[in-house]
């Protein structure tokens, strides 16, 4: 059955505002839509060979698997710039931090285009591989802290210069930070579904690296392409498991602040601000 020709032509337009990010002002729907794309690196590569675009290689699947990438990176830059106007309006250091937030999230997809990099280097014998997996393994530490405690807001990193935020009963202290669980009211009630969905996040963040560059020697060809086939189907498990908490997120606390409220909720904006900004003492 197809979708109706209104839906369809909504998905172009949006994939259209995507692919020129730093032109556009960047909706909810244009962002969730591009963080869709890094997660089909596999579908994308098949379908530029298929079609005849390019051949058949390591290069070409590399840059499948980057593009969506440096779209988001683009937009967390259009997001920076227009999230500056708006504190050099109003002036607050929660609304300056709010701004400098889209940077850091924009230094996430500058490691995983530098990973995508540097596998295929390593594939060409470039550059070793240690190097290599090290960088694929910083790059989806960054992006799992980010999914934590920005995306899902299920963890809450603070300094001790902050108020305690939330309600949550579940913390921990070390000097000189706080960590709380679940700092937000949540839309689920059982607590060790959270749990799971960041074990299941953390267990596969390294997968879709290894699908978007299949650089691992293999026996042959068909072994290899079942691999990434496995290492695509699991990106998607992953991601479909992303998608279902950053919504939940979203409606629950306004955590991208796309929603006009009576009172602006900068929540997890607030705490990356308390993590890095100490407020100089009085004279």
């Amino acid at each position: 059955v197809q979708p109706p020709a209104s839906s369809r032509r909504f998905v172009v337009a949006h994939f259209l505002r995507v692919m020129t990010a730093p032109l556009k002002s960047v909706s909810f729907t244009d962002f969730f839509l591009a963080d869709q794309l890094t997660s089909q690196a596999t579908a994308i590569s098949d379908a530029v060979i298929a079609t005849g675009l390019a051949h058949e290689s390591g290069i070409t699947r590399a840059v499948a698997g980057a593009c969506p990438h440096w779209f988001r990176l683009w937009q967390c830059v259009r997001r920076f710039r227009d999230a500056r106007l708006v504190a050099r309006a109003r002036d607050g250091v929660v609304t300056r931090w709010h701004a400098i937030s889209h940077l850091i999230n924009g230094g996430k997809y500058l490691t995983s285009i530098a990973a995508i990099a540097t596998r295929l280097l390593a594939a060409r014998r470039v550059l070793p591989w240690p190097l290599a997996t090290t960088l694929g393994v910083l790059s989806a530490l960054y992006s799992l802290l980010w999914a934590l405690t920005m995306d899902w807001r299920i963890l809450s990193i603070q300094t001790f210069c902050c108020p305690a935020g939330g309600k949550s009963k579940v913390g921990c202290y070390l000097f000189p930070l706080r960590f709380a669980l679940m700092p937000r009211e949540g839309c689920v009630q059982a607590r060790w579904k959270y749990a799971a969905a960041a074990l299941l996040d953390a267990m596969l963040r390294y997968v879709w690296l290894m699908a978007a560059v299949p650089a691992a020697p293999m026996g042959d060809a068909f072994s290899e392409q079942a691999r990434v086939s496995i290492f695509a189907a699991l990106e998607i498990l992953r991601r479909s498991v992303w998608n279902v908490l950053r919504v939940e997120n979203e409606q629950s606390a306004n955590a991208g602040s796309y929603r006009a409220v009576g009172v602006e909720t900068f929540g997890a904006e607030l705490q990356l601000g308390c993590l890095l900004y100490t407020s100089p003492s009085p004279r």
